[in-house]
């Protein structure tokens, strides 16, 4: 793996720009909700990008008869 920054909203806008055309074939809506002040993510910026299309085409996938996937990505502090 090659660790470097990446900015989590970008990497997911950019799968969502692939996925764009399978999902609407497939009458499916992908909504997206990300917090504006997403943090860096210290990983391997290809894994990330093949985890998120994984995850994003098994739900259009799933979704034989349409539908909506919402992808959402926050922070949260453990409590």
């Amino acid at each position: 793996p090659e660790y470097q920054e990446v900015d989590i909203g970008r990497k997911i806008d950019s799968v969502l720009l692939l996925v764009a055309h399978a999902a609407a074939r497939a009458g499916v809506t992908i909504k997206k909700q990300l917090a504006v002040d997403l943090p860096t993510l210290d990983c391997d910026a290809e894994q990330f990008k093949q985890l998120i299309l994984n995850l994003t085409l098994n739900a259009v996938q799933a979704m034989p008869e349409g539908g909506v996937v919402l992808i959402e990505a926050r922070t949260e502090c453990a409590s």
